[in-house]
């Protein structure tokens, strides 16, 4: 069971994200920053976070910033599971979260301060292909 101050983040956080955020079926979320530039923040889920327990460790990839759609970009594991994090859309990472070893950031605010990477989205008409809100699922490997 959530605390209470998680549960308020959680609410506050969707409220503040309602229709801004997309959603993959699995771990990961993407946010438009600059519409105009077509850059996001991609990053896990509140809901992932939920399945997963906190996060232990994470790595981002850099070795090849140009991705496609689901191409793996990074890895965490949890205190559950490892897991691969896969690129929600085509695009370009241009920048990590200079803050990504600060874990706590990515275990209480994953879907603000605790974004994973900047990208560059190849054509915004890909995030219609992905949900406004988090599904239920159960993540296993």
């Amino acid at each position: 069971m959530l605390k209470f101050s998680k549960k308020l983040h959680l609410v506050t956080t969707i409220f503040k994200n309602f229709s801004t955020m997309k959603y993959t079926k699995t771990l990961e979320w993407i946010k438009v920053i600059d519409e105009d530039k077509k850059i996001a923040h991609i990053g896990l889920s509140n809901q992932a976070l939920e399945q997963l327990g906190d996060i232990v460790y994470i790595d981002m990839f850099t070795d090849d910033i140009k991705k496609e759609k689901d191409e793996i970009v990074g890895e965490i594991e949890s205190v559950k599971i490892a897991a691969d994090i896969g690129m929600p859309v085509k695009g370009e990472i241009i920048e990590i979260n200079p803050d990504i070893e600060d874990l706590n950031k990515i275990n209480n605010d994953p879907e603000n301060e605790g974004w994973l990477a900047k990208i560059i989205v190849d054509d915004l008409k890909d995030l219609d292909s992905l949900s406004d809100e988090t599904e239920i699922f159960k993540y296993s490997k």
